[in-house]
Parts: C-alpha cells; structure tokens; sequence
C-alpha cells in the first residue's frame, strides 16, 4: 500500500478538508497552495528545535562531532547558530530570512569535527527526512486536486531551499501529489506574512480569486492570504477538547531532550489524537455521546492502542499464539488485541477467559482453615453473614444460631470471630465446603484446559491489571487440582502487589507501570482505577459461577443503562484512535515507531487522566456508578455531589489519602470544589510542588479521638495534626474500633482555641446491620454533644480552655445495638487564643469572648 492512496471519496474523511474539497470543484480555482510544515506534513518532535538533539546524536555517530561537545551541547550551538544568522541579516537588510548554509556558516569548523559543513548539512537534512510524516488527508485531497487539472504548489516559511525541500518530500506517499512549485522564504527572503503569497500568485500568474491556500497557522496562513483576498483554510492542529487535554498534560510531559532520546512519537502521538476529532465518523454519533466517544479517541486510545501493540510483542517474542483476557475487562481488550492482527501482521488469537478473583478465592478453599476464610473477605466491603454463607454454598439454616445474624456485617471482629470459629470447627460443614471447593477447581483445571486446546503450554494472560491476585489465585488453584501450569500476566499496570505474587511463582508484567514503579504515576493512578475499569465493563454484572458446561453465570448489571451506552461510546473512541494509528502505520510502514516503546509519552496521558481532569471529564464520567465486583451488585457513584462538602475541609494531600472505600475519585471530586485545588494537585503529582505545602499545620496543636465501653484499646485514641488549607478551614477524621463502643469523645485542640464545629459524621457500624448508620450533626443538632471545660458561644462554636474543651456522644443516642466500629469526621475552623484569659479561667458573656478574640 506504500506509495498508493486509494481514489478518494467525494467528501472528505477529515472534516477540516471540507472547504478545500469544495473549491477544488470550483472551476474558477485553478492553483491549491499549501503550507508544508504540520500541513502537508509533520514532524514527529514538538518544535523544529527539537530535531537538533537527535541530529547530533547522528553527527557523534558518524564521527562528525567534537569530542569534547555533548549532544545537548551541540543543540545549542545549532539554535544559537540560526538566531546569529538572522539577526546578521536584519542588521544587512530588512528581513530574517536565512537559508541553512548561512547557519552553518555560523558554526565553528571544530565543533563539526573539522568535517565539511556540506556534508553536515547533508546529515540535517536526513534526519529531517525521516522525521517527516505526511498527512495522509492532505495529500489525497491534493491528489484529488491534481486529477482534476488543478495546480498544486507549496509555499513555507523555512531556512530550506526548494532543492533542498524536493528532497525532503521525496517520499512514495507524496508521489500521489506532485508540486509544480515550491516557494520558500529562504529562496525569496520573505515570509508568507511579508509578501512570499503574493511573490507565488505573480510566478503563476493569477489572480488573487484563481488560488485558494491551506496552513495551520492563522497569523503566517490565513490572514496574509485573505488581506490578498484569497480564500485560505484552516487546517487546526489543536481542536477542541485536545487543546484543552493537551495543556493540562503539558506539566506531566518529560522534557524534549528525553522525548528525543527515548524516542521520536511526540508529535506522530499529537497528530494523530488531534486527527481522529475531525473524522467524519463522529458525526454519526449521537450528539449527546460525542463528549464521551471524544474522550476516548484523544485520552484512552493511545493508551488502548499501545497496550495491545506491547501484548503483541510480548507474546511474538515468546512464540505464545493465544492470550486468554480475563473477564469482565476482557471483552474489550480481547478486540483491541483482535483488531490490532491486520496492521501488525500477526494472528494472535484473543479469547474471553471467565474467570474472575471471587471464583478462584472459592476455589482454593482447600481445608477450610481460618486463614482460608479470612481471605474470601478481602473486598471493598466486607460481606454479611448471611453472604458468607452464601458465598460458600451453605445454606445458613444448617447453621440456625446465626440466623438472626444472617444481616450483620463481618466488619465486627466479634461476630466474625465466633462464625469462622463455628465454621471451622463443624466437620460436617468443613466438608461439605472443601467438597464445593475441590469439585471447583477440579472444573476451573478442566476449563483452562480447555482454553488452551488441551495444551500444557504456558497460559498468557491479559487483564488490566492492578495486583495480579487473579493470576496468583489461578495459580494456586491449577496447582492444587494437580494440573500446574506456567501463567504469564500482561496487564496495563501493576502496583507492588504484584511483586509479592512473583514472589510465589507466577510471572506477571506491567506496560505503564510494574510493581509499583514509576513510583508517582502508579501510585496516583492506582488510588482512582475505577473509570478505567468501568469503561472496560461490558452490559452484565460480575460472574457468579462456571457451569459444568464452562458458560459462565451471571449477574444483572445494577449500573444505569445511561450509563453502559456512555461507556459503550467511549470505547468506539478509542478503537476510532486504533484504526487512525493503524492507517498511519500501514501506508508508511517503518515510519512511525509503535507506541508500544513510548510509555515515556503514555504514562503522562494516564496520570493527567486520573488526577488533572478537565471540568468536562468530571461533567460527563463523575456521575457514573462503579460496581464493587466480586460476586457483590453493589455500586456507588464515582463522584458524589456530596463528597464536595467534605473536601471543602481537607487539604489536597488529605483528599488524595482518602481510602477507595470512601471515595473513589477526590481528583475529580476536588474539581468540584475549586479549580484552583484540581490545579494544586496537578501541581503536586508532576513533582512541581510537595504535597505538605499545599496545607500549614494549626497552631491548635493535636486533635484527639477517643472511645468509652468496653475493652476498648489502650491504643486506640486517634491523634491527628490538623492543618488549615486555602479556605481557612481543618479537618480530622479516623476510625474507632472496640468490641463496644459507647461513647466518642472529641478533644479538638491542645492549646487554647476558638474552635467553630461546622459539622461531625458518625458511622456506626453497629451488629445485626448490614450498613453502617449514619448520622450527621451540624447546626443545632451540634448541641446534642455534651462539652465539657469549653465554653459555648453558639451552637458549634466554641473556646476551649488551655486546650482541655471536650465533645462527648453517647452511641445509645443512635442505636440500642452492639456498636463495634465508629468512623468520625469533623469539619471545622480553629484559630489559637494568644491571650490570657479573665481571672476564673471563663469569660463572663459572648461580647467579652468577641472581644478577647
């Protein structure tokens, strides 16, 4: 296919080549001029600048380089060479416009390694070459031109000659669209914007009406043009919402000089995301989707598309020719490793595994033990006794003493104490459990079996990510069925958890991070996995169980439908960015390297992603439920409304150490507190500032939690340093924990302080409920706390004397039952008291307090 474009369509595939396409048939238009530079083509670095480290790699390479020069060295004599030679000309005549052998000309002999300047030029102009990639669109549009007996000619602003140029653009595609000129400043010594238009319409000899002109550039292409009264078109590089997506990522970019050496994608990446919003097949989408189906073509296909090529890699350089992509995520991923086949030349089958990490838990029950049952509660949220039982296969009326507990959740340590403990001991249920298990894993063996046509080859699998704890479980389960097998895990990211599965035995690697490193993008992606996930989510909940027959059984998705068909957009996005990708990648072969190999671009898309999203992003995906998983039907919203008013207390670093279990994405959250916090924490994830700076401690000195009941920890009190962020306003919160909590204590500062409670939640997690009670105390309600040395100037405010004023609540107030943990969070203001108080240790009314303060 290199070298031959396919006749093209009467409308053009990219929108922006709409107009063109118009004039073309305009039998009055006889000339197309065209801008060359990030028109007809593009390089594949940022600016033309960037070009000059990988030129003198080249120079070292060839021998053609001081010694004692580096490489950054040499890049800056080469910029300092060009600004030399312009302003030598602007002090000779009244223009800038320098050609490439007055640049050199500025070079010393002995930087070059006393090597001909010629030949040194020669070695820039090569480099140029293969960085240049020609827009497909353009050249059929212009090819389109050219069969229609259109004129087609090139006008650029650049240090090149037209020799010098027709070298450049030699390449097959462009045969397609031969220019009859090439008008260069260099050759004229004036710019499009200082009459090098007007120089092309007098060489041709038309009118100003006979040519219509093309570029990027409003102020170089589209304003000179239409001041002559031609009609010029805009060829924007930076549509919307990519401008947007692309500045905020800008601080997450490593700097060009890496770019260039760890590879030349950084513009080929731009392109091409920038390429893929003006296709017309988004206008197909329903107006209302398009947000969604944007967000995945410029944000997730990249990464989408790299990932499939590296599973590609992966599994060419071991010889595996099957991956199993484990389910629910594998849906997609499986299609993105399918549709990538065509343009990378290889057959890999992708096949849906179903298999998920609750099944391979219930599987590797092999004795019944204690720790065995401890680890079936490792989830977001700890399942009822009831679910438990269920979980398990046992019916809980084998069982009738914790029937009245089928609803208590196995948070209490008590409760879930006294079950394993009934649970284990009973020999009768023990077996019947292990039995379940056994003939479980016995059909899991007999399914992998399956998948791998019976081989007893190594079982490559393909997931997301994260810990690998599937893999690990597989593995433990293939092991203890007696059919072991080698697995080896591809996935999108791994966090240290992975590392720790390696260590028993399987192999497991990461494309954008692997256990755990780089060490701030993992860590900040992995606290807001979730709208990654559920973009991967096909319209069914979790898998239940593996019938005899290998079909999995399935639960119902609670997720809203609204949402599955947003989810379903987003995904047609990103495969729009793959086939884009793939285009390129077939008709210039060897031309752009794979994005396989540029993780260094990749991992700043993702970290902006998760911790920089734009108003929009938060707009259109915060509303979106994520499932728990796990056998569970639960969801909460990825962004609450309400979780605003919490964060509205906390300092950036305080929302981004929330756990998962709390919130799932403060990043997007915070976007809706304040834009000035989403930019704080950007700031922070790129290194640019600490994220201790971005809050100062109180002068209050330490704020206490502590509980009353019984056996309640000597350890327990929680003993936060509360700091005050850009609202002037604090925060603390923490977890108590006792067999029985009966009261909560507050102690708010250590010095004296005016302190105004604006607001405290409880949540009591209490025994025969399966969800914590939740209660909030603000305004009035405050006044139910009982203080004690604090004098109260209005409900919520308060002065604590020398730091000895307490809140106090009794648990009874909420619930009669057994309350075993309670997690309390205050929101709050405090200012210290550099005074001495009144004679008594008490101020004697309101006003006197005021006055003190």
């Amino acid at each position: 296919m290199s070298g031959t474009l396919p006749q093209t369509a009467a409308k053009p595939a990219d929108l922006r080549l709409a107009g063109l396409y118009e004039a073309i048939r305009s039998p009055g238009v006889r000339a197309i001029s065209t801008d060359v530079f990030d028109t007809l083509v593009w390089r594949q670095v940022p600016e033309p600048v960037d070009a000059f480290p990988i030129l003198g790699e080249r120079l070292r390479s060839r021998g053609a380089l001081a010694d004692s020069l580096s490489v950054p060295a040499f890049a800056q004599l080469r910029r300092v060479a060009e600004r030399r030679a312009r302003a030598q000309r602007r002090a000779r005549t009244e223009d800038t416009e320098v050609r490439l052998d007055e640049i050199y000309e500025q070079i010393p002999p002995w930087v070059l390694g006393w090597t001909a300047r010629e030949d040194a030029m020669q070695l820039e102009l090569d480099v140029e070459r293969e960085l240049l990639v020609p827009d497909l669109d353009v050249v059929a549009c212009l090819a389109m031109a050219r069969r229609a007996g259109k004129t087609i000619v090139a006008i650029s602003d650049t240090y090149f000659s037209e020799p010098q140029m027709r070298e450049l653009l030699d390449q097959p595609v462009l045969a397609d669209a031969p220019l009859e000129r090439i008008f260069t400043s260099s050759d004229h010594r004036k710019g499009k914007a200082d009459g090098l238009l007007r120089v092309a319409l007098h060489t041709l000899m038309l009118g100003a009406d006979q040519m219509v002109h093309l570029g990027d550039n409003h102020a170089a292409d589209i304003q000179p043009a239409e001041e002559l009264g031609m009609t010029a078109f805009h060829f924007d590089r930076r549509p919307e919402p990519f401008a947007t997506v692309a500045d905020a990522e800008a601080p997450f970019l490593p700097p060009p000089a890496e770019s260039a050496a760890a590879g030349t994608l950084v513009s080929g990446l731009t392109a091409t995301r920038a390429k893929v919003l003006t296709r017309s097949q988004l206008a197909a989408v329903p107006t209302a989707l398009q947000p969604f189906w944007k967000y995945g073509a410029t944000v997730l296909g990249p990464l989408f598309t790299g990932f499939a090529e590296w599973v590609h890699e992966h599994c060419a350089g071991t010889g595996a020719v099957r991956v199993g992509c484990l389910m629910r995520e594998g849906a997609f991923l499986g299609e993105l490793l399918r549709r990538a086949n065509p343009y990378l030349g290889r057959e890999l089958e992708a096949v849906p595994l179903w298999l998920n990490r609750d099944l391979c838990l219930r599987a590797s029950v092999a004795d019944g033990s204690w720790q065995e049952l401890e680890r079936l509660l490792a989830r977001r949220s700890a399942p009822t006794v009831g679910g438990l039982f269920s979980l398990l296969g046992v019916p809980i009326s084998r069982m009738p003493e914790w029937t009245s507990h089928a609803g208590t959740s196995l948070e209490d340590p008590v409760v879930r104490h006294n079950v394993f403990a009934a649970l284990s001991s009973d020999d009768r249920i023990g077996a019947e459990i292990t039995h379940r298990s056994r003939a479980l894993r016995e059909r899991i063996a007999a399914y992998v079996d399956h998948v791998c046509g019976g081989e007893d080859g190594t079982l490559v699998l393909v997931d997301l990510g994260w810990g690998a704890s599937i893999q690990g479980l597989l593995h433990r389960v293939l092991e203890q069925a007696g059919a072991p097998r080698a697995t080896v895990g591809l996935y999108m990211v791994t966090h240290e958890a992975a590392a720790e599965q390696v260590a028993q035995g399987i192999e497991a690697h990461g494309f954008l991070g692997e256990y755990g490193f780089p060490e701030a993008t993992v860590a900040n992606v992995m606290r807001s996995p979730e709208l990654l996930e559920q973009i991967c989510m096909p319209p069914h909940g979790t898998q239940l169980d593996l019938g005899e027959d290998f079909e999995p059984r399935l639960a119902d998705t609670d997720l809203p439908r609204l949402q599955l068909v947003e989810a379903e957009a987003v995904r047609k996005g990103v495969l729009a960015y793959q086939r884009e990708w793939a285009r390129y990648q077939t008709a210039l072969p060897g031309r752009i390297p794979p994005l396989s190999g540029a993780r260094h671009l990749l991992r700043p898309i993702l970290l902006r992603s998760v911790i920089a999203p734009t108003q929009e992003e938060v707009g259109i995906f915060g509303g979106w439920h994520h499932d728990e998983g796990q056998g569970s039907t639960r969801t909460d919203a990825i962004v609450d409304p309400a979780d605003a008013a919490r964060l509205r207390y906390m300092t950036p670093d305080q929302a981004r150490a929330l756990p998962m279990s709390e919130m799932y994405w403060p990043f997007g959250a915070a976007a809706l507190v304040d834009p000035h916090w989403a930019t704080q924490m950007r700031l922070a994830a790129a290194g640019e500032l600490s994220w201790e700076a971005l809050g100062a401690p109180l002068e209050t000195g330490p704020f206490r939690i502590n509980a009353t009941g019984v056996d309640v920890p000597v350890d327990s009190e929680i003993v936060a340093v509360p700091t005050r962020n850009r609202f002037g306003l604090s925060s603390a919160r923490g977890t108590l924990r006792a067999p029985f909590v009966q009261e909560v204590h507050i102690r708010p500062a250590e010095h004296a302080a005016f302190i105004r409670m604006d607001w405290i939640r409880l949540r009591c997690h209490a025994q025969g409920e399966a969800e914590p009670i939740e209660v909030l105390f603000e305004g009035g309600s405050l006044a139910r706390w009982r203080t004690s040395t604090a004098f109260v100037l209005s409900p919520g405010v308060y002065i604590s004397y020398e730091g000895t004023g307490s809140l106090a609540f009794p648990m009874a107030a909420i619930t009669r039952r057994v309350v075993f943990r309670v997690d309390v969070e205050c929101a709050f203001a405090a200012l210290a008291i550099p005074t001495v108080l009144p004679a008594g240790g008490r101020f004697g009314s309101l006003q006197e307090a005021e006055g003190a303060l």
